[in-house]
């Protein structure tokens, strides 16, 4: 009740650099944050890398990430200045338009 998954079938050279370097990439990091901050009361979330390619034990690692509640903030920060520049960009959109039917 408090975890998630997040699975990534990856082409094996994205797969062999996992279970090399035992490392998550910074984007996989991102999302499950976001995941967890979509789902309250998810404390962590299992990262799983997987190709069904390989044999055991080569063809899945598990690692588990924890919430993370100050990146959780900076992730909604960029997300909502995002939205906002979507906005703006949209607003323009809509203007340049009604000025062209109009002329």
């Amino acid at each position: 009740d408090d975890g998630l998954i997040e699975i990534k079938c990856m082409e094996p050279k994205g797969h062999v650099a996992v279970l090399r370097t035992k490392k998550i990439s910074d984007s996989h990091i991102k999302q499950m944050q976001f995941q967890m901050a979509c789902c309250p009361g998810r404390m962590w979330c299992d990262y799983v890398a997987y190709n069904p390619d390989y044999d055991p034990p080569y063809r899945c690692w598990i690692s588990r990430v924890y919430r993370d509640d100050y990146n959780i903030s900076v992730l909604e920060n960029a997300t909502r200045d995002f939205l906002q520049e979507v906005d703006l960009a949209l607003a323009d959109l809509r203007a340049k338009h009604e000025r062209e039917r109009a002329a």
